[in-house]
C-alpha cells in the first residue's frame, strides 16, 4: 500500500448539469492509491488524436 499526493482535474461547477461544457479546476488529493489503471490509446480521427497517448486512471 501507498500513500501519496496527486493531482486532479474535477468539474464542480457543472458536474451534475451534463449538456454543459465542463470548466476544469486543477485539485490537490491526498490519499491512498490500490489500483493505477494504464491504457494506451492509439492515433485515431475518432479520438481526435494524430498521435498515440497514455492515459492514466488511479
Amino acid at each position: 500500500m501507498s500513500f501519496t499526493c496527486y493531482e486532479g482535474m474535477e468539474d464542480n461547477i457543472h458536474a451534475h448539469n451534463h449538456p454543459r461544457t465542463p470548466e476544469l479546476v486543477s485539485c490537490t488529493y491526498f490519499g491512498q492509491l490500490l489500483r493505477v489503471f494504464v491504457l494506451g490509446l492509439p492515433a485515431s480521427p475518432d479520438l481526435h488524436t494524430t498521435l498515440p497517448k497514455m492515459l492514466v486512471l488511479a
